[in-house]
């Protein structure tokens, strides 16, 4: 497991159902799925432009409501007209596609 400082790192926090947080925390599956909202466009921009130099994209993922204790590190997030994966839970129509890279430790280096 790559440990990456947090002061380097943008989070997003993501909460999942217990069936989609156990494929990704088991490496099954290794994209997320969001529909292509002004709630998700605003929410992905915002966090994207929050980047430090030099920077990380992690996802904090929890299972429901509760504290995350799984990180990713994100390799890209793409916008997608109609591509299909309804097993993995992926919407139809237009979506965006968040590229999984490898799970992360994240460490508090900034301590006062």
């Amino acid at each position: 497991m790559v440990k990456l400082k947090r002061s380097e790192c943008s989070v997003l926090p993501l909460v999942l159902k217990g069936k989609w947080y156990d494929m990704i925390a088991s490496g099954e599956k290794t994209e997320e799925y969001r529909a292509d909202t002004p709630y998700w466009h605003r929410r992905f921009s915002n966090w994207i432009m929050d980047i430090p130099v030099p920077g990380h994209l992690v996802i904090a993922f929890s299972r429901g409501y509760r504290k995350p204790d799984l990180f990713i590190e994100v390799c890209g997030i793409n916008l997608y007209p109609n591509r299909q994966h309804p097993d993995w839970g992926e919407p139809t129509g237009s979506h965006y596609v968040i590229a999984l890279k490898r799970r992360v430790q994240l460490i508090d280096d900034m301590k006062v």
